[in-house]
């Protein structure tokens, strides 16, 4: 069925067994601290940023913890390498920055600032977008709106999560995301080390001064701005050739990715057995590595007949192309999710970013129009998540097989990562998402808890007579502009 999918993205086979689901924000962050204590080769931390609470001062001291335990009683082996967006690392008088200098100043070399020197390595992407008038007129925060580092992937020596999160308090506490733990799976920590490596090639370094230091390659933002996108695509696309080289041919197992890839009436597995594969997905829009959209696009349309899908965006404002594929051409049944107002990390934001929430209403209501206008009412659902005091993150797809099939009615493949399928996502950051299938039932299990706590139980269906209610009444601005600048967010 989703043969297709080795010819474009590198492919994992391990069991089930290996993946855990974390199932909410707080367990998020307990996981980080424990798996940073444990530590002993190398923690990797990508993200968009870290905040500055007493939370997340908690995960910079359990990362001093273990490189103070490495010093003792490893000989220092233990590397710490951190990858941030510019902008957004770089907000504010006290910012990620700050939050990690202590770090670096304890663990660099005494007569040296330069960040090859220490321990503990921070590196800030810089979009090649923002550049000329652009750099020089926008404002902080203003300016994230060009472009991001958004990917989300955390390694422990050989475990790695993959995450929409960020690493900041509400993160840690009550906004709602999704986290897959792969444990214990050298080649997959690997690969995205590889990644890092690249992206940090082409990023700032941060020294133990905060001073910031260019390597020789072309630069984001100076007039070799054209050979810094050409080069980093070149890198990123032979990193994900060669593991296709290495990985989808060698790749052995009782994992069959064919027409009969899902048999719903296996045994338990054992670890050292095949029942999962997984697919690292990337795009990075403003370099032209599109492999993500073009997996993610092909995806859609392959979907099985009268399967059902569930799709989530926190930030509802997919692409044109996503949603002529589901109205249109999919023959699946849709459940999709996106926040509601009071679940939008930007209800009540003061300035222009309070107007966002009414914005994705804006969107997603002529979204349902085009539902409607289609005749696809009973196909294609759309629904709200509502958790009193919480706010969602979350984003992926879950696919079910088809009611009338015999066996379970369980996912059994799921995409996982920081994507909101929407243009911010395809054309201006840097993404990545996993794409994982699966015969395992007790993952299965997992993933259908974690896509009905999400879809069904905090949530409720967002119909027309919903949108006619006061309080989702959409100012009349916002209607002319949300179109105009809906790639932007």
């Amino acid at each position: 069925m989703f043969s297709w999918v080795c010819k474009m993205a590198p492919s994992f086979h391990l069991s089930g067994n290996k993946i855990e689901i974390i199932e909410g924000p707080r367990e998020f962050h307990e996981k980080l601290k424990e798996l940073s204590l444990k530590s002993k080769k190398r923690i990797l931390l990508g993200s968009l940023y870290l905040g500055i609470s007493p939370l997340e001062q908690e995960l910079v001291d359990s990362i001093k913890d273990a490189l103070r335990e490495s010093d003792k009683t490893d000989n220092g082996k233990l590397r710490v390498t951190v990858v941030l967006d510019y902008m957004r690392a770089s907000r504010g008088f006290k910012n990620s920055r700050t939050m990690l200098l202590s770090l670096i100043n304890h663990h660099s070399s005494p007569s040296s600032t330069l960040p090859s020197s220490s321990s503990l390595n921070l590196y800030l992407f810089h979009t090649p977008d923002l550049r000329g008038w652009l750099k020089k007129c926008l404002p902080e925060r203003f300016n994230e709106v060009v472009g991001l580092f958004h990917i989300k992937a955390y390694i422990f020596d050989d475990h790695i999560i993959i995450s929409g999160s960020n690493l900041s308090e509400t993160y840690f506490s009550s906004r709602q995301d999704r986290y897959v733990l792969i444990k214990n799976f050298k080649p997959l920590a690997d690969f995205y080390h590889q990644l890092f490596d690249i992206i940090s090639k082409y990023s700032f370094s941060v020294g133990s001064d905060d001073s910031l230091h260019y390597g020789d390659v072309p630069h984001p933002y100076s007039e070799t701005n054209k050979k810094f996108r050409e080069n980093m695509k070149g890198e990123v696309e032979e990193l994900i050739h060669s593991y296709m080289i290495a990985y989808n041919n060698n790749n052995t197992g009782n994992y069959h990715n064919d027409d009969n890839d899902i048999d719903n009436n296996n045994d338990e597995r054992s670890h050292n057995e095949t029942d999962t594969v997984i697919y690292p997905l990337i795009q990075m829009g403003p370099m032209n590595v599109t492999q993500d959209e073009k997996l993610t696009t092909k995806l859609l349309t392959h979907f099985p007949k009268n399967s059902r899908v569930y799709l989530a965006s926190g930030y509802f404002n997919i692409t044109d192309e996503y949603i002529d594929i589901i109205i249109r051409s999919s023959s699946s049944f849709f459940h999709i999710l996106t926040a509601a107002p009071q679940a939008n990390s930007f209800y009540k934001s003061a300035g222009l970013s309070g107007s966002i929430p009414p914005a994705y209403t804006y969107i997603a209501s002529r979204f349902l129009e085009q539902v409607k206008n289609s005749q696809q009412t009973s196909r294609i659902k759309m629904y709200e998540y509502n958790r009193p005091n919480w706010t969602v993150h979350s984003k992926g797809v879950w696919l079910y097989p088809p009611s009338d099939q015999n066996g379970p009615d369980l996912p059994y493949l799921t995409l996982v990562g920081s994507s909101n399928y929407g243009y911010r996502s395809v054309k201006r950051d840097l993404e990545s998402q996993l794409l994982i299938i699966t015969n395992n039932k007790n993952l299965q299990m997992k993933l259908h808890q974690a896509s009905q706590k999400l879809c069904i139980q905090d949530s409720y269906e967002l119909t027309a007579d919903v949108l006619k209610e006061d309080d989702r009444k959409v100012p009349y601005w916002v209607t002319l502009v949300a179109p105009r600048v809906k790639t932007f967010f």
